[in-house]
């Protein structure tokens, strides 16, 4: 598969437009992904990862229009997240013992992804979405985290809406982050 940057960069105004039976199956897979990150079903959301996923947060930061190109670290710098699929399985293992301290109370979350454009390529999709992940815990502390995914879906039979995430970049729109962890998942 082509490099996904390049997939991203390229001018989705010149993307074509979905099939509605695509813009559907992709939404679906979207919505169940949603559904099963707020019933807290961990183990059921890592069956929608690819083995060889890259799962990255890089972080943003505020520089004058002329730098944009430099808005988000890049591969080698650092980032909120850069793990792999055993990591992020590590991840949900160290919540289910009840010993993460930025999961006890558990956070309830609600997650909104739309804004689906996709692109078709040879093994499955290039899509971004636009997403509000809102986490709450005990009784007054709440965030509400803003951004887009860029997404590498594959193919794969057998797999939920027979998609995989291969890759996933999140950017939060955020600069500055308020909440004192990172503990949900995007």
């Amino acid at each position: 598969m082509e490099n996904p940057d390049e997939a991203f960069v390229a001018d989705p105004v010149a993307w074509p437009l979905l099939d509605p039976s695509a813009h559907a199956r992709l939404q679906q897979f979207y919505a169940l992904e949603a559904h099963l990150l707020d019933e807290r079903r961990f183990r059921d959301w890592l069956r929608l990862f690819a083995d060889d996923l890259h799962y990255w947060m890089p972080i943003r930061r505020v520089l004058p229009p002329r730098q944009r190109e430099l808005e988000f670290t890049g591969p080698d710098e650092l980032a909120q997240f850069d793990e792999n699929l055993a990591e992020l399985t590590q991840r949900v293992e160290k919540i289910e013992t009840g010993k993460a301290w930025a999961e006890e109370p558990p956070s309830r979350t609600r997650h909104l992804v739309t804004n689906v454009m996709a692109r078709e390529e040879s093994e499955g999709w290039s899509v971004r979405t636009a997403f509000i992940a809102y986490q709450s815990r005990s009784e007054r502390d709440s965030h509400a985290f803003v951004g887009e995914r860029r997404d590498q879906l594959i193919r794969a039979e057998g797999a939920p809406c027979g998609l995989l995430v291969r890759r996933r970049e999140i950017r939060l729109d955020h600069a500055t982050l308020v909440a004192p962890s990172l503990s949900i998942f995007f």
